[in-house]
């Protein structure tokens, strides 16, 4: 029999940007602000493109800041428009925060838009112990819109709203002409506050990339997708998929669970009348954990059947492999089969081991994860040492770093393995930074 025939598969796409060149903008002699013509004068010009360099200087995190705007942009655009200001101000997020949701200023401003608690409660914010809408693309984009709203009031000039945000809408008008007041045309040169210069600095950097038709032919998608779109449309129409995640998406930061089998026929064993697929969704809140700190793992053995490979409804031996481990005070069980290491009981598993990463094969005792597949894209894309090759129990045990991926995990750092410290018994460096790669990439979408 062809075991392919019966697999059953979960879906998930994702896309991300992959920058073949950079060509660095140059700064023009005028720059347009929603109405405002902005002359800009050689002093000012030099200063601006220090600015705009900087930030193409290193591909890696320029791909990085392109992951980002590709995400976050389309929620911060509509925002802005049903708020009536210019979408330029998306700008404005990404050089307050680098669009890192939970990013602390030194001042304890947090969040995309860095709102100090005072600001961002006056703003209508909900902060508390179990919420922070600092965090919140669209709540906190629609404060920050009504904030630079208010200040434009006043100002009739985006310019002079933009140093109000740095300044407050007092400190603004402490530091600008008032004669400036209404104007459309300016003139920025050296004299110019440098926050208005970063700001222009960033909107030249990125306005080539920070608009989807001009990066549609840049859209790649990972290695090793489960499947293509083409057949998930086959089984549900895209439009009728995308109604299903809308009704399921009551709230922000949901995670979607999409379960597509063969479908139900009589019980007789005949997998061929079996033509009407079943389509299985649900969503929940995201909840936070504290996996990051790492967990404790035991080795078992696999007693698995061979088919590891298809994803089926059929999972009791991994809940009571994952049960085993509990008991033993554990949060995973990782599988050895015949002195080799499979996978986790529901997440695959990579190692650090003689300055390379290391992750079992593909082979019929493993399920394909795309949280794995992501990750190993993203290690190669970074030219990290990679290599998928059988990992023994004895490269388990010399480890300096174990990891484990999964969707609803994402990458975990195993800490303490059979009662022994996995290194200092602390995250290891590598998780870190290549923890934090994933996370640019695929926060808030993947899970």
């Amino acid at each position: 029999m062809n075991h392919n025939s019966v697999k059953y598969f979960l879906f998930s796409i994702f896309f991300t940007i992959n920058l073949y060149s950079q060509n660095i903008p140059k700064v023009p002699e005028t720059i347009t602000l929603d109405n405002m013509v902005l002359r800009i004068n050689n002093d000012a010009k030099s200063t601006i493109q220090s600015e705009v360099d900087a930030l193409h200087a290193n591909d890696k995190y320029f791909q990085i800041f392109i992951d980002r705007i590709n995400i976050y942009f389309p929620i911060i655009e509509n925002v802005l428009n049903d708020e009536g200001v210019p979408d330029d101000f998306k700008y404005l997020a990404l050089q307050e925060s680098a669009l890192i949701p939970d990013a602390v200023s030194s001042s304890n401003a947090i969040g995309f838009w860095q709102f100090k608690l005072e600001t961002a409660e006056q703003y209508g914010l909900v902060i508390n112990d179990n919420i922070d809408e600092r965090k919140n693309i669209v709540s906190s984009t629609r404060a920050a819109a009504r904030y630079i709203k208010n200040s434009n009031f006043t100002f009739e000039n985006w310019v002079f709203s933009v140093l109000s945000y740095l300044l407050g809408l007092n400190g603004a008008k402490s530091e600008v002409d008032s004669k400036l007041y209404g104007t459309k045309r300016m003139s920025i040169d050296s004299n110019t506050h440098w926050y208005i210069i970063k700001f222009l600095g960033y909107k030249i950097a990125f306005e080539n990339y920070s608009n989807s038709k001009n990066y549609n032919d840049k859209i790649k998608r990972p290695l090793n997708m489960t499947m293509n779109i083409n057949k998930i449309q086959k089984i549900i129409p895209m439009p009728k998929l995308n109604h299903v995640i809308k009704d399921l998406v009551k709230e922000y930061d949901q995670s979607i669970y999409l379960h597509i089998t063969r479908g139900v026929s009589d019980r007789d064993h005949d997998i061929s009348i079996a033509n009407e697929p079943t389509v299985f969704a649900m969503s929940r809140p995201i909840r936070k954990n504290n996996l990051y700190l790492g967990v404790k793992a035991i080795t078992h053995d696999d007693i698995r059947w061979q088919y590891c490979d298809i994803k089926a409804t059929t999972l009791l031996s991994s809940v009571l492999l994952r049960h085993k481990a509990k008991e033993e005070g554990s949060r995973e069980a990782i599988l050895v089969r015949d002195g080799f290491v499979t996978e986790g009981a529901a997440s695959n598993i990579f190692i650090h081991l003689d300055d390379k990463i290391y992750t079992p094969p593909k082979t019929n005792h493993v399920l394909p994860g795309i949280t794995r597949d992501l990750l190993i894209e993203i290690l190669l894309d970074y030219k990290i040492p990679l290599k998928e090759e059988a990992i023994s129990v004895d490269m388990l045990s010399s480890a300096s770093e174990i990891w484990l991926t999964s969707s609803t995990w994402e990458i975990v750092p195993v800490v303490e393995l059979n009662g022994n410290l996995v290194g200092e018994g602390n995250p290891g460096p590598l998780w870190k930074e290549d923890n934090i790669l994933y996370l640019e990439f695929n926060r808030n979408y993947c899970n």
